[in-house]
């Protein structure tokens, strides 16, 4: 039921992609915020011992279909872990030269793989060390950026890769990789890196928890202090993925907190998708008491009452957002209402509702296209609006 729920009730905007279009503005503005570093002072204070690696570079290439991973002991890196988690005295040795990094960033999760999954440290501003007379442009492209991963484990999102190339090599897993970046955002060094003398023992007993990085719960309130809602609400994405539903709960809850912030959908989606019909039309009950004509939490909360079968309780919440104010969306309350007739056995009156959710689909994709052509000059791919209506066609299009 779950599965049939979202693909009849939530695909219902098959022309979103317009939208994104007129708001691309306001997502980079966004983005810039999600990307804001956060002040190491916000970061866990715990203090660890001091944790010393050297690594060596291991290439990967095809010969013959084949895969191939080579060893460039003379390319190597080296660079500590202080004893509150920052990454210091970074030295990397590639071609007989010297190479280090003027700044490093600690990296908080914020819900994007790329960058929380795979590294805890971004490295910028790439030096020549030694007085080598290099280029500094040339070291710019070369080395513009390093990034350090967090200890490696069987819970990192690409252990299976570096073990199948560790015992390919007769090598240990790493402890560690440093990768470095191009200007065109393409590794071109990666280093396998493991802990230097007495740490080694420590770090294998380290390797099954990281003490570096930052727990869940700070996490958020950094980005709840940092007023951040992209972030906590991408973070909820992330856990809604994975299914830690109690995670996902947490960060929508904490971007809702924030001043401002009305997109409750994310989490009743949550509450739906994890089996929660009732903690969900809880939910929305409690806010339309506060907000009785909002037009978007009644048709969530026609929405959850199609998902829990209650048909009657269904058309009648969608037939209260119809006669609610509302720039946008009528059609998906036509779309409710027309589904829970279905339910009914309805079959008329299921007909006459999605006919009309078809109509006013297509009239708002047209609309959207007449804003996309007012604010952008430059051609756009054409989109034929009468596709908008087929997932509330009953009958065949007019």
């Amino acid at each position: 039921m779950k599965s049939s729920f979202k693909k009849t009730v939530f695909a219902s905007v098959s022309f979103s992609g317009v939208l994104s279009l007129l708001f691309s503005a306001i997502i980079c503005l966004q983005s810039e915020l999600r990307a804001r570093p956060s002040s190491l002072a916000e970061a866990s204070s715990r203090v660890s011992p001091v944790q010393k690696y050297r690594g060596f570079e291991v290439k990967t290439g095809i010969v013959n279909d084949e895969i191939q991973y080579s060893q460039v002991k003379e390319n190597s890196v080296e660079f500590t872990i202080g004893g509150r988690c920052e990454l210091d005295n970074i030295r990397l040795k590639i071609s007989g030269k010297e190479y280090g990094y003027r700044k490093v960033e600690r990296v908080i999760e914020d819900g994007r793989i790329e960058k929380n999954d795979l590294f805890a440290y971004i490295c910028y501003d790439p030096e020549a060390l030694n007085g080598n007379r290099v280029n500094p442009d040339e070291v710019q492209f070369r080395f513009y950026r390093g990034k350090v991963s967090p200890l490696i484990n069987p819970d990192y999102p690409l252990y299976a890769t570096l073990k199948l190339s560790a015992e390919r090599q007769g090598i240990k897993v790493p402890h560690r990789t440093f990768v470095v970046l191009n200007g065109f955002g393409g590794a071109s060094h990666e280093f396998f890196c493991y802990p230097e003398g007495a740490e080694e023992a420590a770090a294998e007993a380290m390797a099954a928890t990281d003490s570096c990085l930052i727990p869940f719960e700070e996490v958020l309130e950094i980005h709840f202090r940092n007023k951040n809602p992209v972030a906590l609400k991408d973070l909820g994405d992330k856990y809604a993925r994975r299914f830690d539903y109690e995670r996902a709960e947490k960060a929508y809850l904490k971007a809702l907190s924030l001043p401002g912030e009305t997109d409750h959908q994310r989490l009743v989606e949550l509450y739906l998708s994890n089996g929660q019909g009732v903690r969900a039309r809880r939910y929305l009950q409690d806010l339309i008491n506060r907000s009785p004509l909002d037009f978007t939490l009644r048709l969530l909360l026609a929405r959850v009452y199609l998902y829990e079968k209650e048909y009657d309780k269904a058309i009648e919440e969608a037939g209260i957002s119809l006669k609610l104010e509302a720039g946008r969306g009528r059609y998906e309350s036509y779309a409710i209402s027309g589904r829970a007739r279905l339910g009914q056995q309805d079959l008329t009156g299921a007909i006459e509702a999605l006919d009309q959710a078809a109509v006013l689909a297509e009239k708002e994709c047209q609309e959207s296209g007449e804003l996309r052509d007012r604010f952008f000059r430059q051609e756009q791919q054409a989109y034929d609006c009468r596709l908008a209506r087929l997932p509330y066609c009953p009958t065949s299009s007019q």
